[in-house]
């Protein structure tokens, strides 16, 4: 810990004397916000250069909420993950996709001698991480079980409650749909689908025969309505097996998303084909549920990595992020509790974080990171620098510097506002923003890195 500047000079008392009278009168949770002066009389920049990091796992993530909750938030929208791929940093991470389909539309008819042509899977595509040019191979199965919260909670007459979900969700499932096998995904190609061009997807087979018994054999009240319908078909489970290279962002709540079912009636003299869909838009009712499941495997990960072996007191000198839940930094700034209770004015306080040099290739970086508090072995939510809603941003967008990696800059100045003022000095972690919608991952500088260590400067004024 290092003063580069005097707390006092004696040229500045007066001219400051106004500026603390009017701050000490201020509410707590704006005192000194927005006031930096650096450079000037009277004002200190003190620098924590010391910081203790390391890399922590993450078993499971939220990935949404309960349906009413999250339906009061837009519905199950965003992109839904689906894919798998290994790198040395980081070992093995698969993401797959559990989702409810709805009707296109109400009582359908198949006509009096319907016969299936063809029925497919399709998700439009919104993006890509990894290399899309090793094959991949997908399944598609239909779910069992309805999609409810894992371990399913009852309530005191025994009736499922809906709750939130989580990454480590795991599907009940049975009945194979279809397959894609040995697919280079093309996310920037556009495909034809029903005769137009339409913006790229993944278009996956399935089975006639399953659809011919299931749907269009299927009792006509299964198809009265959306609750209907997802009560009789329950949903779809979709991943990726024996295979390494991409993860693919899937955009389901789109017209073109969906099941696309095609027919023609043997009955009709003008033997016209037709088309059925069944879809996850967000317009339906109840909201089709839709979410990304995941898993981590670091077996194949470096020493530096090994999870079981972060030195948690020295401090290690790189550290991991990485969204679908898997990893984060902790870190924590000994000394700064130093400042407590002394009366000192917070103006601004700074986190840089620099990106470990030498690890840029094959990792696109977190385009944003935040921090949350980590308390009970556990990392918790936002700080207040983060909180939704707030004035102040938080910062932490990755800024490219000229003969560097890149840095992360968080403003932590509502943080360390409540330690001037008397709170407990927490421990904090540092994470991917949107951890259930991205794949990316991070290699970052620790705080005991010989080049670029992370560390606070905090701006201040004594009174």
């Amino acid at each position: 810990m290092t003063l580069l500047n005097n707390f006092f000079r004696k040229t500045a008392i007066l001219a400051m004397a106004s500026l603390l009278f009017i701050g000490c009168e201020k509410p707590n949770d704006e005192l000194g916000f927005n006031q930096v002066i650096d450079g000037v009389p009277g004002v200190a920049d003190l620098v924590f250069d010391s910081l203790i990091s390391y890399t922590h796992n993450q078993d499971s993530i939220l990935v949404a909420l309960a349906r009413e909750s999250q339906s009061a938030l837009g519905g199950y929208a965003g992109n839904r993950l689906l894919g798998s791929m290994t790198d040395g940093s980081f070992g093995r991470a698969e993401a797959s996709v559990v989702a409810q389909v709805a009707l296109e539309e109400n009582n359908i008819d198949f006509g009096t001698q319907p016969r299936i042509d063809s029925v497919f899977l399709y998700m439009e595509y919104n993006g890509f991480y990894g290399d899309t040019f090793k094959p991949m191979n997908y399944e598609v199965y239909q779910l069992s079980g309805g999609v409810f919260p894992n371990g399913v909670l009852l309530d005191a007459e025994g009736v499922t409650v809906d709750s939130a979900y989580y990454s480590d969700y795991i599907p009940n499932y049975a009945t194979k749909l279809g397959e894609l096998l040995n697919h280079k995904p093309k996310p920037n190609s556009a495909m034809v689908l029903n005769g137009d061009v339409v913006k790229a997807g993944l278009k996956i087979p399935l089975d006639t025969s399953f659809f011919r018994t299931n749907i269009i054999e299927a009792p006509s009240s299964a198809f009265e309505n959306d609750a209907a319908f997802i009560e009789y078909f329950k949903g779809l489970y979709i991943r990726t097996v024996n295979t390494d290279g991409s993860i693919v962002y899937l955009d389901l709540n789109t017209a073109n998303s969906g099941i696309h079912v095609y027919f023609s009636d043997r009955a009709d003299t003008t033997n016209e084909a037709k088309r059925v869909g069944f879809n996850f838009l967000q317009s339906n009712s109840p909201l089709p549920i839709n979410i990304s499941i995941f898993e981590q495997d670091y077996l194949g990960a470096p020493t530096a990595f090994n999870l079981s072996m972060q030195d948690t007191v020295i401090g290690e000198d790189v550290n991991y992020a990485q969204a679908m839940g898997g990893v984060y930094t902790v870190f924590e700034i000994p000394g700064l509790d130093s400042i407590a209770n002394k009366g000192y004015l917070i103006n601004q306080a700074i986190l840089e974080v620099y990106k470990a040099a030498g690890t840029g290739s094959g990792l696109t970086p977190n385009s944003r990171l935040e921090i949350r508090s980590f308390e009970g072995g556990e990392m918790q939510g936002t700080i207040k620098d983060f909180d939704a809603g707030n004035t102040l941003t938080g910062g932490g967008n990755l800024v490219s510097e000229p003969l560097r990696a890149g840095k992360y800059t968080f403003d932590i100045t509502r943080y360390v506002f409540e330690i001037a003022n008397g709170e407990k000095l927490t421990k904090l972690a540092i994470t991917p923003y949107l951890k259930s919608s991205l794949a990316n991952r991070v290699i970052l500088a620790g705080g005991s890195n010989s080049q670029t260590p992370m560390s606070l400067k905090i701006y201040l004024t004594k009174p």
